[in-house]
Parts: structure tokens; C-alpha cells; sequence
């Protein structure tokens, strides 16, 4: 197999990985806005902004470094 096929595969395969984390992203902040909608308390309200707090830090942190070392040149 090729270095540009073998690429090509690693490359999908963390597409795929990161589709997923942001589709199971979309549920839990979707989840939480129907809750907050529904029935606000202070305490839901601190739940959701720690899980955004939490979700882009480690984001930004992590995904995006991960991502970083293949955008350089």
C-alpha cells in the first residue's frame, strides 16, 4: 500500500472519529437546551456551562493540537 493511500485512510478514519464527537456533542448541548427550556434551576444552568467549559477546552487543547501537527508545513 502507498504512503499517499495509507494517508488518505488515517486521514478518513479521524474524519470519521471527529464526526462523531461533534454529532454526540450536538445531542448532549441539544439535551441540555430542551432541559433549560423545560425546567430551569441554577444548578442545570451551571451544568451546561461547565459541560461547554469542559467541551472546549478540551477541544481546543486536544482536538485542535492533534489537528495542528498536520496543518504544518
Amino acid at each position: 500500500m502507498g504512503q499517499g493511500c495509507l494517508a488518505r485512510r488515517q486521514e478518513a478514519r479521524r474524519s470519521a472519529q471527529k464526526d462523531r464527537k461533534y454529532r454526540s456533542m450536538a445531542e448532549e448541548v441539544i439535551s441540555l437546551r430542551n432541559k433549560l427550556r423545560n425546567n430551569f434551576t441554577p444548578s442545570l444552568g451551571e451544568e451546561t456551562s461547565r459541560y461547554l467549559r469542559n467541551w472546549l477546552t478540551d477541544h481546543i487543547l486536544v482536538e485542535d493540537k492533534k489537528s495542528a501537527q498536520y496543518l504544518q508545513v
